[in-house]
């Protein structure tokens, strides 16, 4: 095998005499850890004269590489476990060939077969505990890099245990990983090894052998954990912090995690469980592999390819679209398959989500010059009640005798109940008007009988509705009635008035909007029908339905309508300031920290566990406060 590749054995290349090299990297899931990388070489000579070099033995230095436009690449380093030697029979006029298969494994093996532990560990971070392990088994890990842990590890005594055992089991409890590089340098990654990275490489579908098959299954769900820390009394068991996501439990059913670990502290193991459940509370798409096309990638794009590393970052875009699965997605690389034959190459990644094991994020992984309040924006749905769920609280009839209100469930417009108000049968007066409905706000202005909206002087108001008739054509009428008084039934300042004609049956949308007067302190939005000039007068009990009202003071008043319980988006989260149904609504854009990572790698937003699950960036903190004068956890 000569061209692109090259392979070399104790120093000595016999790229000439491999016909393939097939090569095994990383992990292939997150929950496990990285296994030692392996490397299998397929040899055969051309002659009879041809001779296997003596070079060739166990515990021989394998290397493979690959050149690149003049960029040599190394994909696999390690020592020979394992040769076998044979003979291929050429027939009885060619003299036998001699073949042999050669298997070679990376340093991460050698772990397994060291014994350590004749001294106790004191109790250290994770990223300590795993340099000691490791260092009594002769291998010392440079600070330049492997991390130094994120959480304290309990304090233990070891009596002759296989370093790799040790120093991964480490590894798990503290969310770390003990991994190799392609030249076969031994690491560890600590549960902040892949905060702020960037992907390294982007891939068009185009660059993908074949169309990968996402899956979204309840693999790797957790909703409810149990993680052991502490010291156990005698006689007792390992203290435990518990958790659950009831909203997850409820839509999935329950799929409980329990771990007992060496975590020193409560804290750790909280914020270990907390970021399970944020991370694993519902199942995400997954693309697990990806054959790439290695033929047809640039000079530029087969270099970045070949210098990842495992926890590197890429891109892929363009996928085809189906359902609900991603058209791009963000893909950490966890491992690879290769095999190398005479100038030809296949490779396949071995990827994870983004979601599913980027660190938590922290405050001070923005510009510290941001303020909490630059984070997002909120909108605010004043109305307390605003599509009738649980009573008519806050919507009222103008007068109850003429147009009497009621919550009605037999036709709703908007979930399962609207604002039903119907014509008197025995009205006399306003013969042209159907109904009047006035709508008010759980914030009394000075005193008076009527709740009002409070405002100031130059505020942009909106609010929006939804209306069904059951006879046409009908005017149907909307205004802002501006108060310049503080309480009380006085007068409007002036009123904002909108109306078109509907000339069919059935539910429309309306949208109100105006700027409150000079002297204006309050407003109420008033919602009527009326008859079109010149039909007649209209009919007794005729009926009209109000639904999903959304009103906002300097708000955007060409939001559809939204509460409390409309469902997040990656852009947008949804929360009642209150109790559901019977307070304010708030749409906010920027993350929770729930889904605070699952946006991709862009600058992160803040700590899971430092506050609950649901609040925002500009809920936490007053405005003005920045992200270098809060405390860095």
């Amino acid at each position: 095998m000569i061209g692109l590749h090259t392979v070399t054995v104790g120093g000595t290349d016999i790229s000439c005499l491999v016909d393939s090299v097939a090569i095994h990297h990383g992990r292939d899931d997150t929950d496990s850890q990285p296994e030692a990388s392996s490397c299998t070489l397929d040899i055969s000579t051309d002659t009879q004269d041809a001779d296997l070099p003596a070079t060739l033995d166990v515990g021989a230095l394998v290397k493979v590489t690959t050149t690149v436009g003049g960029t040599v690449l190394v994909r696999f380093s390690g020592k020979v476990t394992d040769i076998s030697q044979g003979w291929d029979e050429a027939g009885e006029e060619t003299p036998d060939e001699a073949v042999a298969q050669v298997i070679a494994t990376g340093s991460v093996a050698d772990l397994g077969r060291r014994t350590v532990g004749d001294t106790p560990w004191p109790q250290q971070l994770d990223g300590a505990r795993v340099s000691a392990i490791l260092a009594a088994a002769g291998v010392v890990l440079s600070p330049a890099t492997s991390d130094p842990g994120t959480v304290q590890i309990l304090a233990r005594d070891v009596d002759s245990q296989p370093a790799l055992d040790l120093a991964q089991a480490v590894a798990s409890d503290a969310g770390g990983i003990v991994w190799t590089t392609r030249n076969g340098e031994i690491r560890y990654a600590d549960a902040d090894h892949r905060r702020g990275t960037q992907a390294a490489l982007v891939l068009d579908a185009c660059d993908v052998l074949v169309t990968p098959t996402w899956q979204r299954t309840t693999a790797g769900l957790i909703n409810d954990v149990s993680i052991g820390y502490g010291v156990a009394a005698d006689g007792a068991d390992q203290p435990r912090y518990t958790a659950s996501r009831q909203d997850s439990i409820s839509k999935w059913g329950e799929y409980s995690l329990s771990s007992s670990t060496q975590l020193a502290a409560l804290a750790d193991a909280t914020a270990m469980g907390n970021l399970l459940l944020t991370r694993n509370r519902e199942p995400v798409w997954i693309l697990s592999a990806l054959p790439i096309d290695v033929a047809d990638l640039t000079q530029a794009e087969t270099v970045a390819l070949l210098t990842l590393e495992l926890g590197d970052l890429i891109t892929v875009t363009g996928l085809p679209a189906a359902g609900t699965v991603p058209t791009t997605a963000t893909l950490w690389v966890e491992g690879w398959t290769e095999t190398l034959t005479w100038a030809g190459h296949q490779l396949e990644l071995t990827v994870s989500g983004y979601c599913r094991t980027v660190p938590a994020p922290r405050w001070n992984d923005l510009d510290p010059a941001l303020t909490w309040d630059q984070m997002g924006t909120t909108w605010v749905n004043r109305m307390t009640n605003p599509n009738l769920e649980l009573n008519t609280q806050f919507w009222g009839s103008s007068n109850s005798a003429l147009w009497p209100l009621v919550r009605d469930t037999t036709a709703p417009i908007y979930g399962a109940a609207s604002a039903m108000t119907t014509r008197a049968a025995d009205l006399t007066s306003q013969a042209t008007s159907v109904s009047t409905v006035q709508v008010f706000a759980p914030e009394v202005i000075g005193g008076g009988n009527n709740n009002r909206f409070a405002c100031q002087p130059g505020d942009e108001v909106s609010f929006r509705y939804r209306m069904k008739i059951e006879a046409a054509p009908r005017t149907l009428n909307g205004y802002i009635s501006w108060r310049s008084d503080t309480g009380g039934s006085a007068s409007p300042a002036t009123s904002t008035p909108v109306t078109f004609t509907a000339t069919a049956v059935g539910a429309y949308s309306i949208t109100v909007t105006g700027t409150a007067p000079a002297g204006c302190v309050a407003y109420i939005p008033t919602i009527y029908v009326t008859m079109p000039a010149g039909q007649g007068n209209a009919h007794p009990g005729e009926r009209i339905w109000l639904d999903a009202l959304l009103v906002q003071t300097n708000g955007d008043s060409t939001l559809g309508y939204w509460d409390g319980d409309t469902a997040d988006t990656p852009d947008y989260g949804y929360s009642w300031a209150g109790a559901q149904h019977a307070s304010q609504s708030l749409r906010q854009t920027g993350s929770t920290w729930d889904d605070a990572t699952c946006l991709g790698p862009q600058p992160n937003r803040g700590r899971w566990d430092d506050v609950p699950a649901t609040t925002r960036w500009n809920t936490v903190t007053p405005t003005g406060i920045t992200w270098d004068k809060w405390p860095n956890t």
